[in-house]
């Protein structure tokens, strides 16, 4: 699933710098997968960014569904996301 991991500048938290970021290659990912940020997901037409605290899921159709850290907390606790 993974194909490279790369030196990428963010900036997140107030803290800037290069942080390994995984690479994905969106072809080699299937439903269920789950990618944790930070990653960059490409594609032959797109690039995708899950940034430091997201989280991609694969669905079942083969879309990706991109959470924040907060909205996967509160799927977990069946809290209210809004």
């Amino acid at each position: 699933m993974r194909t490279t991991v790369e030196a990428i500048f963010w900036d997140s938290s107030g803290t800037a710098g290069a942080v390994p970021t995984t690479v994905y290659d969106r072809d080699r990912l299937r439903a269920g997968n789950v990618v944790d940020g930070p990653a960059i997901i490409e594609q032959f037409d797109s690039t995708t960014i899950v940034g430091p605290g997201q989280r991609a899921v694969v669905d079942r159709v083969g879309h990706l569904v991109i959470s924040t850290g907060a909205a996967r907390e509160d799927q977990q606790t069946g809290g209210d996301p809004r």
